[in-house]
């Protein structure tokens, strides 16, 4: 696996050569969009995989990857970001404002070295705790190769960053656990790791981790 600032300079370099190009409608039409990992997975039936699969792979990638994961709920225990990193979402900053006026937040960090590559964050609501946002970093992600692989029915399904911070998450919080998952690529996350639709609930994007009591 390459380090962040190889795979950092390639997406830029990537990014620099390449060229737009226009396409008609009828080429838009005549294109073939291949399933998504979340699509693939829900036509496997669930007798023959299980969540310990991605749970295992994720974990392997933090070892094979010389990552670290942490969980903070103090200010003073999250790191600094850089500014070499590119995130989605400006949540991190707002996070540590947040803990630091008094909110019950749980946050999830993955560290490569001295870089923060990914994090994400659970509000402690009552009756059932919310994962917030997952954010990976641009140069971090599945699609530019930090990845491990699980194949299931000799299908393969990638197994990323966004799947340790979810799995620090679930680890850390030993009760039920909801998620707003709004695009097919965090669905995958939290399917593969156990979420699940509620028996009646109609929207699509609200998964649930269910718990045994203790």
């Amino acid at each position: 696996m390459e380090p962040f600032h190889v795979r950092r300079q390639a997406f830029l370099d990537r990014a620099a050569a390449a060229k737009p190009r226009a396409f008609t409608v009828a080429e838009l039409f005549a294109q073939e969009f291949p399933l998504s990992s979340e699509d693939r997975l829900e036509e496997i039936s669930t007798d023959t995989w299980s969540p310990d699969l991605f749970r295992d792979a994720a974990r392997e990638l933090l070892s094979l990857g010389g990552l670290k994961v942490r969980l903070c709920d103090q200010r003073e225990q999250m790191p600094a970001r850089t500014l070499t990193t590119s995130f989605k979402y400006n949540d991190y900053d707002n996070c540590l404002d947040r803990i630091a006026q008094g909110e019950r937040l749980l946050v999830a960090v993955v560290l490569e070295g001295k870089e923060l590559i990914a994090y994400g964050f659970a509000i402690w609501r009552q009756p059932v705790p919310d994962i917030d946002i997952i954010d990976v970093d641009l140069y971090s992600r599945r699609s530019v190769g930090l990845s491990n692989r699980v194949f299931i029915n000799h299908q393969e399904f990638s197994v990323g960053v966004g799947h340790i911070v979810v799995d620090a998450l679930a680890t850390g919080i030993h009760t039920t656990i909801k998620v707003d998952a709004t695009t097919s690529s965090s669905r995958f996350i939290f399917k593969s790791l156990g979420f699940v639709r509620q028996p009646r609930e109609k929207n699509p994007c609200l998964l649930w981790l269910p718990r045994k009591p203790t």
